[in-house]
C-alpha cells in the first residue's frame, strides 16, 4: 500500500491538485502585443448621426439650493449565487441607509435578506431580480417608518429587460417557497407600484441612480453616457427625456418595455392613486455630470417629482465623494449590503453541515458544477 502511495504521489492531480501558472502563454503574448502595436492611435467618429438627435435635449446646470435639513434614504442591494449539481444557491440583501444632506449617521439602518434554492436555467437573473424585489420592499418600509423627503434607489425605477422574458420553465420552482420565476417578477413589480404610489401620495422625490448606465437611446452602437460625458460639465443635467430610442425610425408606444408591465400589473391592484404607467412622462430619465472623474449617472424620475429638486440633491450629496460621483448614502447602503465571496462561502458552509447531519444522501445536490469550487 505505501508503496502505490508512493507511486501515485509521483502523478500529477493524484493527490494535490497542480497550480496552473498565472504567466501568460510567451508566443500568444507576444501575438497579442504585435496586434496592438499596429492598431491605429485615432479612433474613427461614428457619431455624426446623433448630432441632430443632440440637438433636441436640453443641457441644464443644476444651481437649486439643497436644504440641510433634508432627510434623504438610500436603499441599495446585494447578491451572489452559485451554481450546484442540484440547484442555484443565492443570497439576496438590501439595505436603507438615512441621514440628512450633510449628516449621514444611520444607527439603524433597515435592512433585509434571504437565502434561495432555485431549481431553474436562469438562476442569476432570478437571484438579480429578488434583490430589485427586496430593494423595493425595503424602500417601502423606509418610506413608511422614516419618511425621508427623498428616496434615492441604487438602480432602476425601470426594471431591466432581461427580467421581463415571458414564459416560465416547466418544473421551474424555488424549492422553499413553491413560487416560480413569473411569480415572483409580478410581486417585484407589484411592491414597486405600491412604493411609487405611496411616494406619490406623501410628495417624496424619488429616483432611480443608475451608476453605470447602458442605454443606447441617442445612437444604437454606443451608450448615452459615453456620447454625453464628452458634451457636459459637472453640475450638468441633459434631459429630461421620454425613456424610448432617440434614434432610427419613429417609434409609438410607452418606449421602455417595462412600462407595459406596469400597466398590466397596475389594473390589477387596487386603491393606486398615481397615474397609469402608460401615461405619456409616466417615468422620465436624465442624465447627470457629478464628478469630472467619471460619465454621468441616470437619473430615472417619476412624473410627480421635479428633476431639478432631485438633482440637485443627487449633485449635492455626490460632493462627499468627488472620485465616484455617487451619493454618500447610497455608497453607505453598498457598504452594508454587499454579498460577498466570503459570505457566500459562510452560508453555503453552514447549509452544507445542515444537510450532512439532517439528510446526508442528498449531500451529492450541494456540490458545485464542474469549474466551479467552494473553499471551505
Amino acid at each position: 500500500m505505501e508503496e502505490e502511495e508512493e507511486l501515485n504521489s509521483g502523478l500529477p492531480g493524484v493527490f494535490e491538485r497542480e497550480k496552473i501558472s498565472s504567466q501568460p502563454f510567451p508566443r500568444l503574448f507576444e501575438k497579442l502585443l504585435k496586434q496592438l502595436s499596429s492598431l491605429p492611435l485615432a479612433v474613427e467618429e461614428k457619431e455624426k448621426g446623433a448630432i441632430s438627435i443632440l440637438k433636441g435635449i436640453s443641457f441644464k446646470k443644476v444651481e437649486k439650493e439643497v436644504s440641510p435639513d433634508l432627510i434623504v434614504s438610500a436603499v441599495d442591494g446585494g447578491h451572489n449565487g452559485k451554481e450546484l449539481e442540484g440547484f442555484y444557491f443565492g443570497i439576496a440583501t438590501a439595505v436603507a441607509y438615512t441621514g440628512r444632506v450633510y449628516s449621514i449617521v444611520d444607527p439603524s439602518p433597515l435592512c433585509d435578506g434571504h437565502v434561495f434554492r432555485l431549481l431553474s436555467y436562469r438562476g442569476p437573473t432570478w437571484i438579480s431580480l429578488l434583490e430589485q424585489r427586496l430593494v423595493y420592499q425595503i424602500a417601502l418600509s423606509v418610506v413608511e417608518k422614516r419618511e425621508p423627503d427623498v428616496l434615492l434607489l441604487d438602480g432602476n425605477l425601470l426594471i431591466r429587460p432581461p427580467y421581463l422574458s415571458e414564459g416560465s420553465e416547466e418544473g421551474e420552482i424555488d424549492l422553499d417557497r413553491e413560487a416560480n420565476y413569473i411569480d415572483d417578477r409580478n410581486v417585484c413589480i407589484d411592491v414597486l407600484l405600491y412604493l411609487l404610489d405611496e411616494c406619490y401620495k406623501r410628495g417624496i422625490a424619488v429616483a432611480g441612480v443608475v451608476k453605470r448606465p447602458a442605454a443606447q437611446l441617442i445612437m444604437p452602437s454606443k451608450r448615452d453616457a459615453a456620447i454625453l460625458d464628452r458634451l457636459m460639465k459637472v453640475g450638468e443635467m441633459a434631459g429630461p427625456m421620454l425613456p424610448k430610442r432617440l434614434w432610427g425610425a419613429p417609434r409609438g408606444g410607452v418606449g421602455h418595455p417595462a412600462l407595459l408591465h406596469y400597466a398590466s400589473r397596475y389594473r390589477k391592484l387596487q386603491n393606486l392613486s398615481m397615474e397609469d404607467p402608460t401615461t405619456e412622462g409616466f417615468i422620465k430619465v436624465a442624465y447627470l455630470k457629478t464628478t469630472p472623474a467619471r460619465g454621468p449617472i441616470r437619473l430615472e424620475i417619476p412624473y410627480w417629482v421635479d428633476p431639478l429638486e432631485v438633482s440637485s440633491v443627487v449633485l449635492e450629496t455626490s460632493k462627499a465623494n468627488p472620485v465616484d460621483g455617487i451619493p454618500i448614502h447610497i455608497l453607505k447602503a453598498d457598504e452594508l449590503a454587499g454579498v460577498g465571496s466570503d459570505l457566500l462561502r459562510i452560508i453555503y458552509g453552514e447549509m452544507l453541515a445542515k444537510l450532512i447531519k439532517e439528510n446526508p444522501e442528498l449531500v451529492g445536490a450541494v456540490r458545485p458544477v464542474r469549474g466551479e469550487e467552494f473553499e471551505l
